[in-house]
């Protein structure tokens, strides 16, 4: 009998299925836990090879929106009525720089700029404005303020009167009419277009607050307080009418309220320098020179180039005798535009002081320009030698 070799028992499919199911497992942990294994082994894999699943797809280009002008327009319109003037000129500035022939952009900016205290700024926006588009009677309106607040009312009052031409129902224009007719020594046409403002738009902080302006320039500090007053209730976030109420209180000698008002002023917008120097003002006045010094300070901290703030802390520090700084402050008052005798000839006076004749004839020579009668420069000059 032939014995051949045993034929071979055919294995079940318990172990194939038990390493494929093996390799799932292991490959399934790698997946889960080992990421960056993952990646690393894909990313050998040329990207033509891998599935469409697992192929890297490409990052998408962000977009990137563009403002347009008139979304600089608005959001400076709503920082204006919220009284952040310089947050405001800087979108109408955008705007205008999208749009340079957008004339309210400029004249926009020039109001915004002339009421944060930035007035040579200020006009030359309010001139550009009227250059593009000077039919429009708020662009006139705005460039008759912006004169008379440069200290050019007669020019104020004929540049208003063309933005009542244009537009007669303008309570705008009539405002600035007044403010303008007041400041140029006339008081009776002031207060009929002041009433004539009011009669237009009886809320227009044009209207409410020039009113008060012309009652306080005419001496009738009652009613330029009470017309203050109203403005203030009706335009909370208006920062100049703060500052208008507090210099009308001080020329009634009610300061605690005045003081209240400017810290009103510097609460809406607390980069501008103009409650911080009306408040430190209004402490020397009180003849209180520690707080006025910190609050003087503090505005020119807040914007180094608003004159009138360092003008006002030059003044203090010749008053305490602290010549050097005061050298210093009222010369960058009158190279930012302050252009006020005082300065001049304490400038002058302060250089004397410290032995320096020669740095000192130049401003009180400039004093004596500006008033021949003016016996403080003409003695400093003859101190140094020099006959008037």
């Amino acid at each position: 009998m032939f014995l051949g070799p045993e034929p071979k028992r055919r294995r079940g499919p318990w172990l194939f299925i038990l390493t494929v199911a093996a390799l799932l497992a292991a490959g399934w942990y790698v997946y889960k836990n080992r990421p960056g294994l993952v990646a690393t082994l894909i990313a050998r894999v040329p990207v033509d090879k891998l599935p469409a699943e697992v192929r890297p797809r490409p990052t998408p280009t962000p977009t990137v929106h563009v403002p347009t002008a008139d979304e600089y327009m608005a959001e400076g319109e709503r920082l204006f009525a919220a009284g952040r003037m310089g947050e405001a000129a800087g979108q109408f500035q955008k705007a205008a720089q999208v749009q340079p022939l957008n004339a309210r952009a400029h004249a926009k900016r020039a109001l915004a700029l002339v009421l944060r205290g930035n007035r040579q700024e200020a006009l030359q926006e309010a001139r550009r404005a009227v250059e593009i588009d000077a039919q429009s009677a708020e662009n006139q309106a705005i460039l008759g303020m912006v004169l008379d607040w440069n200290d050019q009312p007669e020019q104020a009052v004929l540049t208003c009167l063309k933005a009542v031409g244009v537009d007669q129902k303008s309570a705008m224009a009539y405002a600035f009419l007044a403010e303008a007719y007041v400041d140029a020594n006339n008081p009776e046409r002031a207060i009929d277009a002041a009433q004539k403002a009011m009669a237009l738009d009886p809320q227009s902080v044009w209207a409410l607050r020039n009113l008060g302006y012309v009652y306080e320039r005419m001496g009738n500090y009652d009613k330029a307080v009470e017309q203050y007053q109203k403005a203030a209730t009706a335009h909370p976030n208006m920062t100049y009418v703060h500052l208008s109420l507090g210099r009308a209180y001080v020329a009634e000698r009610r300061f605690d309220e005045a003081l209240a008002e400017f810290d009103k002023a510097a609460a809406v917008d607390p980069t501008d320098a103009q409650g911080y120097d009306q408040k430190g003002w209004t402490y020397y006045v009180l003849e209180d020179y520690d707080q006025a010094d910190l609050f003087l300070r503090k505005a020119v901290e807040v914007d180094p180039g608003y004159a009138p703030a360092c003008g006002h802390l030059g003044v203090l520090c010749y008053v305490r005798r602290n010549y050097e700084d005061a050298i210093e402050w009222l010369g960058k008052a009158i190279d930012g535009g302050a252009n006020r005798l005082e300065y001049y000839y304490e400038l002058g006076l302060s250089h004397i002081f410290i032995g320096e004749c020669d740095l000192a004839i130049p401003p009180l020579r400039k004093a004596l320009e500006m008033d021949p009668n003016c016996d403080v420069a003409r003695k400093g000059l003859e101190q140094c030698g020099i006959k008037p």
